[in-house]
């Protein structure tokens, strides 16, 4: 590419049941965008961008997401029961 500024539009068609974006005092949903031009003499360089998704639900009109919750994840390791070759 010579020197300057370049625009390669692109579209992605995204799911129907994305969640909508949302931000509350408990937790987030974000989206982003990231493009990379990889540069086999040089570093590459990348951009990220955000963007707003606004679904069928919008979460940030449901009163329950505002109630905190709280997940207890637990990993039981069995060596036993895994087969190493």
């Amino acid at each position: 590419l010579p020197e300057g500024r370049h625009e390669v539009p692109f579209s992605y068609t995204l799911a129907k049941t994305l969640p909508s974006s949302f931000e509350g005092e408990y937790g987030y949903i974000r989206y982003t965008c990231k493009a990379t031009c990889e540069r086999p003499w040089d570093f590459d360089i990348s951009s990220k961008k955000a963007f707003t998704v606004v679904g069928i639900e919008d979460l940030n009109e449901d009163p329950k997401v505002e109630q905190q919750k709280k997940f207890n994840f637990e990993f039981a390791y069995l060596p036993k029961l895994i087969n190493r070759k």
